[in-house]
């Protein structure tokens, strides 16, 4: 996650899309996908059960989104820092709906993910923090205090 002062997105927003192309760009070229039979036989990095589509369907029926999850569209979840997130990854289910917090001491920088689970198409999809009382963090010493709530909201 980048975040940046809002008045200055005017010039953030086109230097970080830039940046954006030229990574996937790059990414793609040197990381092609292999096929799941290739990547068995010789136990590639990255290797992760979604890739077998039997394990696939058990995730999905242990997710079993709810009624109101299915209308929203989207699941938010969250895993551990150490934890690969990838295009086909499917959450548990005491991944999704949880708080999302993370917690650094004075002067360590702390990172955190936090995924969304489409369960239909979408579009303009944006993440937005919010500020929630009780509960803060500084992102940098230019912004005030915000917190770590957050809402989804689509166009």
């Amino acid at each position: 996650m980048i975040v940046y002062p809002a008045e200055k997105a005017a010039t953030a927003e086109p230097e970080l899309a830039a940046l954006w192309r030229d990574l996937r760009c790059r990414f793609l070229a040197a990381f092609a996908p292999l096929p799941h039979s290739i990547a068995e036989k010789m136990r590639l990095p990255g290797l992760h059960e979604e890739m077998n589509p039997e394990a696939r369907k058990r995730r999905w029926a242990e997710l079993a989104p709810t009624e109101q999850e299915t209308q929203q569209g989207y699941l938010l979840f969250s895993r551990d820092g150490i934890e690969e997130v990838y295009p086909d990854t499917v959450p548990t289910r005491a991944g999704c709906g949880a708080e999302h917090t993370a917690f650094g001491p004075p002067g360590e920088i702390e990172s955190f993910a936090v995924g969304l689970l489409a369960l239909r198409d979408m579009k303009g999809v944006r993440l937005e923090w919010a500020t929630s009382p009780g509960r803060t963090a500084r992102r940098s010493p230019e912004t005030a205090p915000t917190s770590a709530s957050s809402t989804v909201s689509t166009a």
